[in-house]
């Protein structure tokens, strides 16, 4: 009876609140269901269609707010296998007479007609649901994710997989482009009269306010001229609006995409799947890219050009200009394969404040000599680092406050135990206790004095490194109220130059003629994820201990 009253009190207040606040927290209700890849699929639970089947006037206020409905994101299911690979049959089957591995089998044809019909009822029940959606949403911008899902992107699928609901449903979303504000597709093609194609090549006039563009073309074995045809040709890369793209499974060359890149503040692009990108077009279209905020770009290590252990910029016609990108404040670099040296020396980055390396060997130390001051998000795998070049890499971090660190190298190893972060570098990202004029004074970490979060791997024998080393690393990083004795900027003392205080905390010290100050320097460390690669036996043995502080 109590828990019956509590809800009948709980329910007079939801009644008594204004139609703003209540459509507000309808809004905060679907926000909290959106995840990394975007909102949930249109769907009978979707957060907007619960909340409008509990009562009459929820449901009057859920339709009466098109904000609700301005998110659609639709994925179809996986169409079926025509029949299970060769190399799926058990060998116990294999060996039965009568089976046949070169096609299916009458059984087998049935069963996958019958899946096909039913991926058909699904994908129509998509289309119904689209149909009811979108008017909902009335004249809100419109924010459109499209995933077309084949079991492979070399299996050619069956003739109706191209018409009927799934084209429907292409038509629906055409039909509203005028209101696209971000498009996200994935779609497989089966050549360039395509009917799966028309959403890329709509004509301008119809596609007036596209501000974002995420596309992936799952393109089976295309020969070099389609795909020169496929991409050039889409004219959603030109919209007029366009600030934020991104391409995965890119198959083509960049250089000759229809896009205004003088206009992008966003660019994202996937070029390891059957691509061929060298360093050179990388740099020819960053310089034509001065607007940009946001980059990640991947190399294909087996493009010439792209780099190798070797490979040195000199002033070449082709790297001789300096890349400079003033608003630029994160980059992300991709490449299994060593970037050259001299790289770093050919950008001029002023606000740049993240930088990532992806791959095994493609970072290079000379990018934190050059902008590691300026960081506060670095991540790089320092497996081809020497242990002196690991700790060179962390002094250049002295504003750093996220840090991912890798060991992982080709194939799956590990650097070498004494490249790995070991405890003497664990102490020396932690804060130090001395005592001064009687009083217990916390000095800054030497390395990395304003981290907070920590992702990395540590690597070593037993012997070296316990577990114990890591729990005193994140209570000494952990403790309240520290404060950090640092030398003030007239001192020459050398023990503490990585973290003496900044211009703006200087002129906010107190005068004085006294060369030491107290001051609040480190960070509290709020995450740390660590994998521990502990030796047994001449065996690696993986472990991964995740601690999470709020």
């Amino acid at each position: 009876m109590a828990n019956v009253n509590e809800n009948l009190a709980l329910m007079s207040i939801v009644g008594s609140l204004s139609i703003d606040i209540l459509s507000s927290i309808f809004m905060v209700f679907v926000a909290e269901y959106k995840t990394h890849y975007g909102p949930p699929s249109i769907s009978g639970r979707h957060p907007s269609m619960i909340l409008s089947h509990v009562c009459r006037q929820w449901r009057q206020l859920a339709l009466s707010t098109p904000l609700l409905w301005s998110e659609i994101r639709i994925s179809t299911p996986k169409y079926p296998y025509p029949h299970p690979p060769a190399s799926r049959v058990p060998a116990q089957l294999a060996l039965q007479p009568g089976l046949s591995l070169r096609g299916p089998t009458e059984t087998q044809q049935q069963t996958y007609l019958q899946e096909v019909e039913e991926w058909g009822r699904k994908v129509a029940k998509l289309r119904r649901i689209t149909e009811t959606w979108i008017p909902r949403s009335q004249s809100c911008p419109l924010t459109i994710q499209l995933y077309i899902h084949l079991p492979n992107p070399n299996n050619t699928p069956n003739p109706l997989f191209e018409e009927g609901p799934l084209v429907d449903i292409l038509d629906l979303l055409c039909s509203e482009s005028r209101r696209w504000k971000a498009v996200n597709f994935q779609i497989p093609l089966s050549g360039p009269a395509s009917p799966l194609g028309k959403a890329l090549y709509l004509p301008l006039p119809e596609i007036p306010h596209i501000e974002f563009l995420d596309l992936t073309l799952e393109v089976a074995r295309p020969p070099d001229s389609y795909q020169r045809e496929i991409f050039t040709q889409i004219t959603l890369l030109q919209a007029p609006l366009l600030r934020s793209l991104k391409l995965s499974r890119f198959t083509g060359t960049v250089l000759t995409l229809p896009v205004k890149w003088g206009l992008l503040t966003g660019f994202r692009m996937s070029s390891i799947y059957r691509a061929s990108v060298k360093l050179q077009d990388a740099l020819i279209l960053l310089r034509k890219c001065h607007r940009l905020v946001r980059c990640r770009i991947e190399l294909d290590p087996r493009a010439p050009g792209s780099g190798n252990s070797d490979n040195v910029i000199k002033d070449q016609q082709e790297t001789s200009s300096v890349v400079h990108l003033p608003l630029l404040e994160s980059l992300s670099i991709f490449s299994t394969s060593l970037l050259p040296i001299g790289l770093a020396r050919s950008f001029s980055l002023p606000s740049i404040h993240s930088i990532e390396f992806g791959g095994h060997q493609s970072f290079r130390p000379e990018w934190l000599e050059s902008w590691g001051k300026s960081l506060t998000v670095c991540s790089f795998n320092y497996a081809l680092l020497t242990p002196s070049a690991l700790h060179s890499c962390l002094e250049n971090l002295p504003h750093v406050t996220e840090l991912r660190l890798s060991g992982h190298g080709h194939g799956g190893r590990y650097a070498d135990r004494d490249v790995a972060l070991t405890k003497e570098i664990l102490r020396e990202l932690s804060p130090t206790v001395t005592y001064a004029r009687d009083k217990e004074v916390v000095e800054g970490p030497r390395l990395c004095p304003r981290l907070e979060r920590l992702y990395c791997t540590l690597a070593g024998h037993p012997n070296d490194f316990t577990v114990k080393d890591l729990v005193e690393f994140i209570v000494s990083k952990r403790k309240k109220g520290v404060e950090i004795h640092s030398e003030s900027p007239d001192s020459s003392s050398s023990q503490n130059h990585m973290h003496a205080p900044n211009d703006n905390l200087v002129a906010g010290l107190k005068d004085g003629p006294v060369k030491s100050r107290m001051t609040t320097l480190t960070a509290r460390l709020q995450f740390v994820s660590v994998d521990i690669l502990i030796y047994y036996r001449g065996n690696r043995h993986l472990q991964t201990v995740a601690r999470k502080e709020r």
